[in-house]
This record gives structure tokens, C-alpha cells and sequence, in this order.
């Protein structure tokens, strides 16, 4: 093979085309060290399991409730089976604009407004006697809790330390021929 074409597919190395452990000095001289943050980040990330813990282990436990409601209501497990399909529906449709909210500033407001409705949605739960209370109750008012909790809990919990690393792995490699 002459030089020229060597050069072109990347055989060849010169002071045009560094070598590949130049590339790495260069990339680990530039790169900066990984931020840790301490005890209020690592607070955050545990709050951020227990909501997500929450969140995700009553919705997982509604045949439970649906099976209790049967019982009590006199009505078909289809009938009360649209109370958890609203509160898992409510809960992906508001997370997409609590996720904006989020990222214009009001995050707070929306862990307090979603912690509100999730108790308060517990407490007129175990009040209701009727599937319309129910619905009302566990359906649409646990749903938009659990939606205004969703999704900025997702983005706050997640480490920066991880992102930084994760950044650092390369998704794809560029083989040489």
C-alpha cells in the first residue's frame, strides 16, 4: 500500500493524525475532576427512592385494592379497574408538564403540591363508600399527585456524579480498517 492511501484509511500515523494514547493524555489532561455532592446530594437521591418508592408501590398494589372494592361495591372487576387505569394514566399525562415545570424553576412547588393531593387522596380514600368517590378519590386524585411527583423527582434524583461518569463511556467505537 503507498503512504497516501495508508494515510487516508488511518494506518498510518503522523503529526497530522495522533496516536491513539496521545488522544487519551489529551483527553484526561482536559477533563475535569468528578464534582461530588456530599451529604444534601446523596439526601436528595434517597428522598428521590422513597417517592419513587411510593409512587410506583401503590399503583403496583391496586389489585389489591380492586379486589377489596369488588367485594364492597357489588360492581365488576372491569367497572373498578378503571380507577387505577386513571391513576396510572393521570399520572404519565401530568409528569409531562410537572417535567416543565421542573425545568422553569418550580420544582418545589410541585413536590409540595403532589406530597398534598397523594395524602390527601389516603385520607378521602378511606372516607369513600361509593365507586364515584373512589374514582374521585384513588383514580384522579392520586393520579395528578403522583404526576406532579413523577417526573421531578426523576430528574432531581439522579447524581450528577453518575451523569458525569455515564458522559464518559462512549456509546459507540470508531473502529480503525
Amino acid at each position: 500500500m503507498d503512504e497516501e492511501r495508508q494515510h487516508k484509511l488511518g494506518l498510518k500515523e503522523t503529526q497530522d493524525n495522533p496516536s491513539e494514547s496521545d488522544l487519551v493524555e489529551v483527553k484526561d489532561s482536559i477533563t475535569p475532576p468528578v464534582p461530588d455532592g456530599g451529604l444534601i446530594a446523596w439526601t436528595q437521591v434517597l428522598m428521590g427512592y422513597l417517592i419513587m418508592f411510593n409512587i410506583w408501590g401503590y399503583i403496583n398494589s391496586f389489585g389489591v385494592f380492586q379486589t377489596y372494592y369488588v367485594t364492597l361495591l357489588g360492581r365488576s372487576p372491569s367497572d373498578i379497574s378503571w380507577i387505577g387505569s386513571m391513576q396510572i394514566s393521570l399520572l404519565f399525562l401530568v409528569s409531562t408538564f410537572s417535567g416543565r415545570a421542573t425545568d422553569m424553576g418550580y420544582f418545589h412547588q410541585s413536590i409540595l403540591l403532589g406530597s398534598f393531593l397523594q395524602v390527601l387522596s389516603v385520607f378521602m380514600t378511606s372516607l369513600s363508600s361509593r365507586y364515584w368517590q373512589l374514582f374521585l378519590a384513588q383514580g384522579v386524585t392520586m393520579g395528578l399527585g403522583n404526576g406532579l411527583l413523577f417526573c421531578p423527582v426523576l430528574v432531581r434524583s439522579i447524581p450528577e456524579k453518575l451523569v458525569w461518569e455515564a458522559n464518559k463511556i462512549p456509546l459507540f467505537t470508531n473502529a480503525r480498517y
